[in-house]
């Protein structure tokens, strides 16, 4: 079975406080919707950019491998989003054993503004 990278499936919004660490984690799979992809030799990055704009990049975190071979994860560390706050676009972008770049997936992420300690 080959892997169709053609088909763009819509995440379920995220929301989180800007300034807080944050994990999302995918579990990717053929088109069948069955058989795991295998993303041994390959690489994960996560793509953030404000609704609109999905060629400016306001954040791009590189993904980690889990315990399956089908499933990565990618952590926002409190740096990342402190200054951030407001609706993006999240993008999961995946590169197979052989270069293949593409992006299963999409969805809003929603940063609520980080309240200062007082």
């Amino acid at each position: 079975m080959s892997t169709s990278y053609e088909i763009l499936n819509a995440m379920e919004t995220v929301q989180f406080i800007g300034g807080t660490e944050y994990r999302l984690n995918f579990t990717v799979y053929q088109e069948d919707g069955v058989t795991p992809i295998d993303l041994t030799g390959g690489a994960a990055e996560y793509r953030l950019s404000p609704l609109g704009q999905p060629t400016v990049f306001t954040l791009k975190l590189d993904g980690a491998a889990s315990i399956s071979t089908n499933t990565w994860y990618v952590d926002f560390a409190e740096a990342d989003t402190e200054d951030l706050s407001g609706v993006y676009i999240g993008q999961p972008v995946m590169e197979d054993a052989s270069g293949a770049q593409f992006i299963p997936a999409q969805g809003r992420v929603v940063i609520l503004p980080l309240n200062p300690a007082s």
